[in-house]
């Protein structure tokens, strides 16, 4: 991995340490939900579209477009929504948000060389 890979990685780590930490079960639910919901947003319309290259990226897509795999994203769903109102919709929005931006962060990272590599002619 390169040195920006390693600190997307680490902000992410960071932040949903520091979320876990501060916010508790609430916060734990939510950054947990947003990571999975994403992961199952982007995998399902690829799996669907059979658009996987073999290997590794398809045993990924695999894993997250399982029929247990959504059982979890869906009970992570009711954990966010059961959460008590003392909990501010305010707050799960940014706990939300803040692990959405944290894991595409990421993940651009770790796809933006493959995009240069690319575009520049290189494989």
């Amino acid at each position: 991995m390169s040195h920006q890979q390693l600190q997307q990685a680490q902000r992410l780590s960071d932040y949903a340490l520091a979320v876990a930490r501060t916010g508790g079960y609430p916060a734990v639910m939510t950054v947990l939900f947003a990571a999975e919901i994403l992961y199952y947003n982007w995998c399902s319309p690829a799996h669907r579209k059979r658009l996987i290259p073999e290997g590794f990226i398809a045993e990924w897509v695999a894993l997250h477009t399982a029929e247990l795999f959504r059982t979890g994203v869906r009970a992570l769903a009711s954990a966010v929504d059961a959460l008590p109102p003392e909990v501010p919709d305010s707050r799960v929005r940014s706990w939300f948000n803040g692990m959405f931006d944290a894991e595409i962060n990421f993940h651009d990272s770790v796809f933006e060389p493959c995009s240069s590599a690319s575009s520049s002619g290189q494989t």
